[in-house]
């Protein structure tokens, strides 16, 4: 499925019996806002979510490349 460039694609999910521990996945298109795939993944794991309204006390856990393919 494509990803549009301006729109992210969010799944929540239950990681624990804990209901409150929650997964956040985020697909999100950056090959039009950085120079190279290094500075694609620059930010710190650890870094809180971006909204931190919607998010709080969220944490950066993991980027992975969504397509293999593109490199």
């Amino acid at each position: 499925m494509a990803v549009s460039s301006n729109r992210r694609q969010r799944v929540i999910q239950f990681a624990t019996p804990k209901v409150a521990d929650l997964v956040v996945v985020e697909v999100v298109d950056v090959s039009k806002g950085v120079s190279s795939a290094d500075a694609a993944d620059n930010t710190a794991y650890g870094t809180a979510h971006p909204d931190t309204s919607k998010f709080p006390n969220f944490k950066l856990a993991l980027i992975k490349n969504a397509d293999d393919k593109q490199g």
